[in-house]
Formats: C-alpha cells, structure tokens, sequence
C-alpha cells in the first residue's frame, strides 16, 4: 500500500494510475488522515463469447407494437387539446 498526502498528488493521471496498477492499493491522506483510496480493477475477461437469447421466452411484444396510436401521433404533431 502507498500513502499520498494530496499536496503530493501533483502526478499526472497515468503516473496515479500505473502507482495504482504496481500496488495492491494507494491511498490519498487529507492533513495526514486516510480520505481516499485508489485500487486497480482485476482484468475483464474479453474472451467469453456473448450469449444470445438470454431472454428467449420471457419477452412477449404485442403484434400492434410498432403501430402509432393516432392520438399520440397528434400529440406528436401538437395537435392536442
């Protein structure tokens, strides 16, 4: 673990971010108090194919889904009362 003052904290994002990266965690202290910590994220598994049809069976969409009621239409059109 690192500990930072934030006077100390004039580093640049990726230099915060590879400190974060090398350590188990960093840790940004106000007047010398643990305010803040600073950890990496393990990695995303990129290569676990997405599975399609997850929902399959527990979706129903009407057959008149993609007809516009006329008086939502109108209101489209500011044509209501």
């Amino acid at each position: 673990m690192t500990a930072l003052n934030l006077e100390e904290i004039n580093l640049n994002t990726q230099q915060l971010l590879d400190l974060a990266r090398t350590e188990s965690e960093v840790t940004i202290c106000e007047h010398g108090q643990p305010r803040f910590k600073l950890i990496a994220l393990p990695p995303v598994s990129m290569t676990e194919a997405r599975q399609p049809g997850g929902w399959e069976g527990r979706v129903w969409i009407a057959d008149d889904f993609d007809e516009l009621p006329e008086e939502v239409a109108a209101a489209f059109r500011g044509e209501l009362e």
